[in-house]
């Protein structure tokens, strides 16, 4: 709760504070966190700094998870918005789903768990670097299929 009360006041008081720059940063500190705490254990390091790794790494996925909702809403045109966020939402769940495999997966290996969360957050931090579009400032209703390119259909 207290992640979006940050975020608004950053968003609000910081114009240089933007969507992309959101994810984007909090993505790689999230990645970056779960990579050192794959690395304390692989050196059997059980000690506070796991967690507090753990816990800052969770903080910084927050506001990746507001950044998503966010940049979804403000690049989809209305009419398909919603389906759009509902879509986010199955595939959100599907995560959700998945998440106890890891942890059985522990068991075999005590990393796993935060290696996978490393290795997603990678994969996701370089895609959104690449392909994710700045969305502050957009006006909503002028967010249709024909003006935005990244997600009109090529024409044949």
């Amino acid at each position: 709760m207290c992640s979006k009360f940050v975020i608004g006041l950053l968003d609000r008081f910081v114009p240089q504070f933007d969507r992309r720059m959101m994810h984007n940063y909090n993505q790689l500190i999230a990645a970056l966190c779960f990579l050192a705490v794959t690395v304390l254990l692989c050196f059997d390091y059980e000690n506070m700094l796991i967690l507090i790794l753990s816990i800052f790494g969770l903080t910084t996925v927050s506001y990746v998870w507001d950044a998503c909702y966010v940049i979804t809403a403000e690049s989809m045109p209305t009419e398909i918005r919603s389906t759009a966020l509902g879509i986010c939402s199955t595939v959100s769940r599907v995560g959700m789903l998945t998440a106890p495999l890891l942890v059985t997966l522990s068991t075999f290996w005590k990393p796993t768990v935060y290696l996978a969360l490393a290795i997603f957050g990678f994969v996701n931090f370089a895609l959104a670097w690449n392909f994710l579009p700045e969305t502050k400032h957009v006006n909503l209703a002028e967010v249709n299929l024909k003006s935005n390119p990244k997600i009109a259909p090529t024409e044949t």
